[in-house]
């Protein structure tokens, strides 16, 4: 039963395989068993009370905040405004570029990239700079690209021994466009291997650090996570090597990097972007999705990136409407513009089942604090129900799992990907099998080679996810699990698409928690809790953005500021609207001012 994954999951929570700071008290251990916590107080986040004494605990909002913004006046300028600059002749591709391959030498011990393309890229700069035409929008751009998409000529590995040394001959669709368009890809971006992760922490090129671990002000620097799977893309874009990244979301792995990195992450519409030459982790879910600074910046990127395409069947043939269009391009002109745009008349939809026992004092204030503020950009804040959230995060990994043990399948070592160190010819004059060998022994010999090439090249998670697909699929489990869990897919889209029937977007956390420490759990359940707010719009292959808002302390680094983000989920194929509204949020939060000097920004000059 798909309720006894679940509850699985919460006997891994109360055996405290998080960190105690992140579960609660004994109490809010109880997780979905018992339901979701007090719904959000809308009345509260539409009034802006300050904490009242009538409160909930854990629900006051704050009434000051902490100043850890030492920051100059100047903030990071967007990857929209270099693009204007290089098109006016103001700024020079190759400077822009000289500084992000600086920033990434810099940072280099954060582990971010996997490949580094530096005599490439400073070569096609040069000849952008050159120029007089403007290929296309993002002419001249430092664009980084998740190790799961293929890539022309240079090794694409999805962090995996299995495919360590593979080149592909073509690139992928979104890798082509983003190239048409003028981007330069500077490097491929660290994931968790093959997406199969929320920390960007099983990857077999080492784990990757959030740039935010380098506020602690004394003493050794803590190794916070950077999410995952598109760690590596989030860092890259936070730490100014790159001014925006190509990332793959199945269940969360863009808008997770993105809230604990303090970015944008957009996860399109299922369909809206190609999938052609991203490399299969769970094909009904796998979206490619972008990470940047600014809302503004991932609507250029989408509306370059996105359409239909031939090569991939589940490509939407429905055109695509550009998002970066003139009120986005008015509204991301300057903080007076984006103040100016009016939400009037647009509901949106606070889901009182997102409400879960795990989630966080700091998650909740920026939650409420969202609610406020884009009800004071004019639109209606109201109260919605999703029933079927609950049992998402079980859904969502009964479906990947089954699809990767298919996905996964092709790599043997003989038709594709790493080779064991126990060769067919090894195995085969094992015991002293020769040319006379049966058939039988053909087949063991087979076998043995296979087990080799996986188990060495696969790493542990990867090698779990695809045995518990294979169980799952099985002819004594097909019926309980897999079964189960397709019929609550569909009820789960059917009344996410309910709820949006009534509202325009939701408004949601991103993560029960902020960026937690790096370490590889006791259990791998603990990890998954992390996906329980972004699963839904994936399953349900709606469009999402997570938007950074607020600074708050980490609940385990003592003083360390870390960012707070929170996600918006849109109608099917309205990324035009939700970026609109995503917009309208970001300027009222004024995240990038907040920023303090020691995190790492890209300001060029």
């Amino acid at each position: 039963m798909l309720l006894d994954v679940a509850r699985s999951l919460v006997n891994a929570m109360q055996r405290r395989l998080l960190p105690s700071r992140a579960l609660g008290n004994s109490r809010s251990r109880k997780r979905l068993r018992d339901g979701p916590r007090r719904p959000v107080d809308i009345r509260r986040a539409q009034h802006a009370c300050p904490s009242s004494p009538s409160s909930p605990p854990g629900l006051q909002r704050r009434v000051t905040r902490t100043n850890y913004s030492t920051q100059s006046q100047q903030s990071a300028v967007s990857m929209v405004e270099i693009a204007a600059a290089i098109r006016k002749g103001n700024a020079d591709p190759f400077s822009v570029m000289q500084r992000c391959l600086s920033r990434q030498q810099e940072t280099s011990g954060l582990n971010s990239f996997v490949t580094v393309l530096r005599h490439a890229a400073e070569k096609e700069a040069a000849v952008a700079g050159r120029h007089s035409v403007m290929k296309g929008p993002l002419h001249g751009i430092p664009i980084a690209v998740k190790d799961n998409f293929c890539t022309a000529g240079v090794r694409t590995t999805a962090s995996s021994r299995m495919l360590a040394n593979f080149v592909p001959p073509y690139s992928a669709t979104a890798v082509s466009r983003l190239e048409a368009s003028g981007a330069i890809v500077v490097g491929k971006t660290n994931m968790d291997e093959f997406g199969m992760g929320s920390a960007t922490l099983f990857s077999h090129f080492g784990k990757t650090i959030n740039p935010w671990s380098q506020a602690a002000e004394k003493g050794d620097k803590p190794r916070l996570a950077a999410g995952g799977s598109s760690g590596g893309s989030a860092v890259a874009v936070a730490t100014g090597s790159a001014l925006a990244a190509l990332g793959s979301d199945t269940g969360g792995s863009v808008r997770q990097p993105a809230a604990f990195c303090g970015l944008v992450g957009l996860k399109p519409t299922y369909g809206r972007v190609s999938r052609h030459g991203l490399i299969a982790y769970a094909s009904s879910l796998d979206c490619p999705g972008v990470l940047t600074r600014t809302v503004a910046d991932a609507a250029l990127v989408l509306d370059v990136v996105a359409g239909r395409d031939p090569l991939d069947s589940t490509c939407l043939e429905q055109p695509h409407r550009p998002c970066f269009d003139r009120t986005m391009e008015a509204a991301a002109s300057s903080r007076a513009a984006g103040l100016a745009v009016s939400l009037r008349g647009l509901k949106v939809g606070i889901p009182a089942e997102f409400a879960i026992q795990e989630l966080e004092g700091s998650a909740v204030t920026a939650w409420e604090e969202g609610a406020r503020l884009l009800r004071d950009a004019g639109a209606d804040v109201l109260p919605v129900s999703v029933p079927s959230i609950p049992l998402a995060l079980p859904t969502y990994f009964v479906i990947a799992c089954a699809e990767a043990s298919s996905n996964l399948a092709r790599y043997d070592g003989i038709r594709f990907g790493f080779r064991g160190s126990k060769s067919l010819r090894a195995s085969r004059s094992k015991e002293g099998i020769g040319s006379a060998d049966t058939e039988e022994d053909d087949q063991r010999a087979l076998h043995d080679f296979i087990t080799a090439s996986r188990s060495q090249g696969f790493g542990d998670e990867v090698q779990r996810r695809v045995i518990s697909g294979c169980r799952v699929l099985s002819a004594q489990a097909y019926a309980t699990y897999y079964e189960k869990a397709l019929a609550a897919r569909i009820r789960l889209r059917r009344e996410m698409n309910t709820a949006l029937s009534h509202v325009d977007v939701l408004l949601t956390p991103v993560t029960p928690t902020g960026p937690f420490p790096l370490t590889t759990p006791a259990e791998p359940a603990a990890l998954m809790v992390n996906d329980v707010m972004t699963v839904p719009a994936s399953l349900a292959g709606l469009p999402a953005i997570a938007v950074p808002v607020d600074l708050a302390p980490s609940s385990f680094v003592p003083g360390l500021p870390v960012p707070v983000g929170l996600q918006l989920i849109g109608r099917h194929l309205c990324e035009q609207q939700l970026l609109i509204v995503a917009r309208a949020l970001e300027v009222r939060c004024n995240f990038s001012e907040r920023i303090p000097d020691y995190v790492v920004k890209a300001t060029f000059t």
